[in-house]
C-alpha cells in the first residue's frame, strides 16, 4: 500500500474541487452583474435570486478549502503507517464475509471517494459511528456493530 501517493491522491481531488467551485462561483458573480436590476423594466428577481445562490457557493467553497487545508496540515509533517483504526489510518474491512470497504480516516471531507489503483476508498472521519466504534482496533478485529435495525459484523482485513 503506497499511503503516500494515495493521500496525494484525495489532496488532488479535494483541490480540483476547490478550483471548479471558485471558477463556478467566478461565473455566478458576473451573471449577478450582467443581471437587471429591480428597478429596471423587464426586471424579476434574478438578480437577487442569483445572489442567493453565490452566498450557497460561497459557503459551500469555504467549506471545502477548510477540509482541504485539515487535511493538509495534517499530513504536512509527512505519512506514517498505523497498526490501528484511528486519525490517519487507512482500513479495509469486511462485511459479513463478503463485501469489502476501504476507508481513510482524515480530520474532514468526509463522505467523499476517491479511486486509486482501480479500487474505491471512501473518506470518513472520527466522528462517524463505524469508526467511533472500530477505533483503536487493528487488523483482525471484529466488531458487531447494530443499525438501521440489523446487526453487521464487520471485520478489520488491513490497517495502514
Amino acid at each position: 500500500m503506497d499511503k503516500k501517493a494515495l493521500i496525494e491522491k484525495v489532496l488532488e481531488k479535494l483541490r480540483g474541487e476547490v478550483r471548479k467551485m471558485s471558477e463556478v462561483l467566478e461565473l455566478k458573480h458576473r451573471e449577478i452583474n450582467d443581471a437587471p436590476g429591480a428597478m429596471q423594466s423587464h426586471s424579476d428577481t434574478t438578480k437577487f435570486q442569483a445572489s442567493a445562490v453565490a452566498a450557497e457557493q460561497a459557503s459551500s467553497l469555504r467549506e471545502r478549502t477548510d477540509a482541504l487545508h485539515q487535511v493538509e496540515f495534517f499530513f504536512s509533517g509527512g505519512v506514517s503507517d498505523h497498526q490501528t483504526v484511528g486519525l490517519g489510518a487507512i482500513l479495509e474491512v469486511v462485511e459479513g464475509g463478503k463485501s469489502v470497504t476501504r476507508y481513510i480516516v482524515l480530520p474532514a471531507a468526509g463522505g467523499e471517494e476517491v479511486d486509486f489503483d482501480g479500487q474505491p476508498y471512501l473518506i470518513t472521519t472520527p466522528d462517524a459511528p463505524l469508526i467511533s466504534k472500530l477505533s483503536g482496533k487493528g487488523k483482525g478485529a471484529i466488531e458487531n456493530i447494530f443499525s438501521r435495525n440489523r446487526t453487521r459484523t464487520i471485520e478489520i482485513m488491513n490497517v495502514w
